[in-house]
């Protein structure tokens, strides 16, 4: 209760010093992304009920070498940050070529953070030592609950034990290492605390990661719009837009953070809900750099129709808004770095 108190306390000092500041903010982050998604295929290998890949239409595939290379040299060249790779709709392991490309973005001393989410069900493919050492930074695994019934209602997949198998043998080769890769274990599904932990298989890996490593969420995205409350079971809801706490006073925050490159090279506005890279275009990364399109006018006409009070249909509907104040909250200050010191 004292956390939670005390994070809505300091989004009330960000709300409040925001207007003080919108124009420094403003211009600081119109200069570069300070992060950069990219999707380096758009291919799941589940069908999770509370996500939109069940909706994607777009055509499927696994970004050819070369593209990545210059995407990540691009950022790098506007000062780098943190690398995101968890793809719109996409599982990063589907890629046979992820590890190698992990390894090419830490050799860059501007890339800091890199990171993804996956299930982990191709995982083994790739060798848990490879993994553990490649230069991830974090890496969240995505479980609905610990037997084989939950993770085929929730996530339409008939590969829990497999899944198990491969989060045992890489926890077990990330403590024998040292622990390199922070490892979090993300639930999503619709058990209690206490249910979880009732799972023998729940305590076997509880025994090898911290319990601050483990996070349970029992809401979620809609996909601006996508995804309704009639797909979720009872005990999973959708995230609510809170217009007290996160009030529409400027355009979404991901318009300024950071972009989501498709795995064709074209360029998205938000990382976060345009599941058939269709709606927030921005540019295409192999006929641009990522520099003309960031300070282009397809991404500043996103940004005016939020201020115009008429943002894309897509952004009307998303539950996943924050204001810009969200970029001064003390978590992320040393990111954003408005001030020195």
């Amino acid at each position: 209760m004292a956390k939670k108190l005390a994070y809505e306390f300091q989004g009330l000092l960000t709300l409040l010093r925001f207007p003080f500041v919108r124009k420094e903010l403003v211009a600081h982050l119109e200069q570069r992304p300070m992060k950069l998604a990219v999707e380096t295929t758009n291919i799941c290998n589940a069908n999770c009920i509370f996500c939109a890949y069940q909706f994607q239409t777009r055509a499927q595939g696994v970004m050819a070498p070369d593209l990545f290379h210059k995407i990540v040299n691009d950022f790098a060249a506007l000062g780098g940050g943190c690398l995101e790779l968890t793809p719109s709709g996409g599982e990063p392991f589907v890629d046979p070529h992820i590890v190698e490309r992990i390894r090419m973005a830490r050799a860059l001393p501007q890339i800091g953070i890199i990171r993804m989410a996956s299930n982990l069900i191709l995982a083994h493919k790739h060798g848990f030592p490879e993994i553990v050492q490649s230069g991830l930074t974090q890496l969240t695994v995505s479980m609905p609950g610990f037997d084989a019934a939950i993770y085929e209602r929730i996530y339409r997949s008939k590969m829990y034990h497999k899944v198990f198998d491969n989060l045992i043998a890489l926890l077990t080769e990330n403590n024998r290492a040292g622990s390199p890769l922070d490892i979090v274990l993300g639930i999503r599904g619709d058990q209690s605390l206490v249910e979880l932990s009732a799972s023998p298989d729940f305590q076997k890996v509880a025994a090898l990661l911290p319990p601050e490593k483990i996070e349970i969420a029992y809401r979620f995205n809609s996909w601006g719009g996508k995804v309704g409350a009639d797909l979720l079971p009872p005990g999973m809801k959708l995230k609510q837009a809170n217009r007290l706490r996160h009030p529409r006073i400027s355009p979404c925050s991901q318009l300024y953070l950071g972009a989501m490159v498709f795995w064709d090279g074209t360029v998205g506005g938000c990382t976060c809900v345009d599941i058939d890279a269709r709606d927030l275009l921005i540019g295409d990364l192999r006929h641009q750099s990522l520099a003309e399109v960031w300070r282009g006018p397809a991404l500043a006409a996103l940004r005016q129709g939020f201020d115009d009070g008429q943002p894309p249909e897509v952004c009307r509907q998303c539950n996943e808004y924050l204001n810009l104040s969200h970029c001064l909250r003390p978590g992320n200050a040393d990111f954003v770095k408005l001030t020195p010191g």
